[in-house]
Order: structure tokens, then C-alpha cells, then sequence
């Protein structure tokens, strides 16, 4: 006869409901279409950088922001 001995434990986690964008500070939801367009900058500074030695630069943008700070810069390719 086998017996099997169990051990459950109640962990609590935290989840992600909502992006916010760092511009237009617009709420996107995770579950929607949206958030899939969303476009994140997280960035290692190395030695010498404006931003200051081994800093980390982050940043999220929803496409919008992201079409009207950079859209004259970008390359749209199909």
C-alpha cells in the first residue's frame, strides 16, 4: 500500500492588470488589444553616458506617444 503525503502552501502574488503609458499617462488594460503595441525602453548606461555611469533608463509608451515622439524617425517597413 502506497501513501502519498502532500504539502500545500498559500502564496500571494501580485499581476500586472494595467500598463501606464510614461507620456499620456493613458491606463491600458494587459488583457487588451492595445497593450500588444505598447513599446518598452529598458536601457543599460555604460561608462560616459548622459544619463549618467552604469544608470538604467526605462520607459513605456503606448503606440501613440510612441508614433508622435518618434513617427519622423521611424522606419515603417511591411
Amino acid at each position: 500500500m502506497l501513501i502519498y503525503a502532500t504539502k500545500t502552501e498559500t502564496k500571494e502574488i501580485q499581476v500586472v492588470t494595467f500598463v501606464v503609458c510614461d507620456k499620456c499617462k493613458r491606463k491600458i488594460p494587459v488583457n487588451d488589444l492595445e497593450a500588444q503595441e505598447i513599446v518598452q525602453i529598458n536601457h543599460f548606461c555604460g561608462y560616459g553616458s548622459i544619463f549618467g555611469d552604469e544608470n538604467t533608463i526605462r520607459a513605456e509608451f503606448c503606440q501613440s506617444c510612441v508614433k508622435d515622439i518618434l513617427g519622423a524617425y521611424l522606419r515603417i517597413e511591411e
